[in-house]
């Protein structure tokens, strides 16, 4: 009996030892491309987090960027910016006071799973001709959660879908205008540099908050590995949600990129049953017995053969 029970221990502790090697990406939700607008208009845009455990607690951080214009509160090229819960309650902005010389290009504000899906509302300044801007937003990931022992919802629900619908309806009937929110992409990259040692392995993780398409349709993702120096290389295999193991020997060839070189690029079609966390197995290949420097980087998912969501 006491044999049985030592068994069990084991096996549930080296269960949670995997787990817990796949070590989480950091999160950057992106505005699509560059956005356009005249002066003085209003554009909306969502963040879907699929629920919110996986930022659970932690600092949001939105930063903002004009490429054709240099910030200036006086010739009128400036964005103001609100966030929103799904409550409607305003959670962050970057007016620190009602003065208009207060607006920054980047706000902070801490973020709880109550709050659900994001919401933004930009209004640009008044300076004449258009007004181009990107923004994004990320989580602190020293900030304190528990999201790695919760489970983690990885599609976003019809309901979810449907309110967001109605909020565009109700706010199209308000202001006489047509309100629709383009949604943020969603992409990973390390924080920092990443190593690992030749022949040794790197588990990560990404947690995709996946928007439902028809089942027969795939997402495209794109996880690509760099080297930082001369020496180092690296070979790629991807898991996804699907595969019933995470190991070298369990990825398929089509998910697998073990040249061994300074760069490694894997597609991946995920289909429904991928919905779910996409692992990522890095080998180091450069010099025996030493250090490989990369940065890991995955793309936002994009239906194949169509264009981004919005």
């Amino acid at each position: 009996m006491k044999h049985k029970i030592l068994s069990l221990v084991l096996l549930f502790i080296c269960t949670k030892t995997d787990a817990d090697n796949f070590v989480p990406l950091d999160t950057i939700f992106a505005t699509p491309g560059n956005q356009y607008g005249g002066p003085g208009t209003t554009l909306n845009f969502i963040a879907y987090l699929c629920g919110g455990e996986a930022f659970d607690k932690k600092v949001a951080t939105v930063t903002l960027n004009q490429p054709s214009h240099e910030w200036s509160i006086d010739k009128g090229y400036w964005l103001k910016v609100w966030a929103y819960n799904n409550k409607g309650e305003t959670v962050g902005n970057n007016n620190i006071t009602s003065d208009i010389y207060s607006l920054t290009q980047s706000f902070s504000f801490p973020y709880s799973s109550t709050d659900g899906d994001l919401r933004f509302r930009v209004l640009t300044g008044r300076g004449t001709g258009a007004h181009t801007f990107t923004f994004a937003m990320t989580f602190d990931d020293k900030s304190p959660s528990t999201s790695n022992n919760r489970a983690i919802r990885h599609v976003v629900t019809e309901q979810e879908i449907f309110e967001v619908r109605r909020q565009e309806r109700l706010m199209t009937e308000l202001t006489g205008e047509q309100v629709t929110y383009t949604q943020l992409l969603q992409i990973f990259k390390i924080q920092g540099n990443g190593t690992v040692t030749t022949t040794e392995y790197g588990f990560y993780r990404m947690d995709y908050c996946f928007f439902p398409v028809q089942p027969s349709h795939p997402y495209n993702v794109t996880v690509t590995v760099v080297a930082l120096d001369g020496q180092s290389a690296f070979g790629l295999y991807l898991c996804p949600n699907s595969l019933p193991e995470c190991n070298i020997n369990s990825v398929p060839e089509e998910l697998t990129d073990n040249t061994g070189t300074a760069a490694c690029f894997v597609s991946a079609q995920l289909y429904q049953k991928d919905y779910g966390t996409l692992k990522a197995i890095i080998q180091g290949n450069g010099r025996f017995n030493q250090t490989n420097t990369f940065v890991i980087t995955a793309s936002a998912f994009k239906p194949v053969d169509m264009p981004f969501l919005v």
